[in-house]
């Protein structure tokens, strides 16, 4: 779909799990017409809301605090804040297309304590 909307002139970005595809393979999203992506790049790697690092295309992006087990960055707050980036930033200019999967980890289930504060 990103290649035909980008063939379309389209600006294209995805954010959160890609999955199709990891680094140095063809199947990362910026192969297949995401101008932007942010975020998970396979299955494994999204098994944790605190990872080290996402992906910011095909550079690693640290995520402060997240080094050595600690768990300080909440990787979804990083990723919608990304996605928001996108929209606000192209939207007065050309026609977007902007994917959000955001993905529940299939093993840890840890959230900010700030999300679960009022419950």
């Amino acid at each position: 779909m990103a290649q035909v909307l980008k063939s379309a002139s389209y600006a294209t970005g995805g954010f959160g799990k890609w999955g199709l595809g990891d680094i140095g393979t063809p199947g990362v999203p910026w192969k297949h017409g995401f101008d932007q992506f942010f975020g998970y790049l396979h299955q494994i790697h999204a098994h944790f809301y605190y990872p080290p690092y996402l992906w910011d295309n095909d550079k690693k992006f640290p995520l402060a605090g997240n080094d050595s087990g600690k768990r300080t960055t909440c990787s979804h707050d990083v990723i919608a804040s990304k996605a928001l980036d996108f929209i606000r930033s192209h939207s007065s200019q050309q026609l977007i297309f902007c994917y959000v999967p955001f993905t529940i980890p299939h093993m840890e289930y840890l959230v900010p304590q700030d999300s679960i504060d009022e419950y």
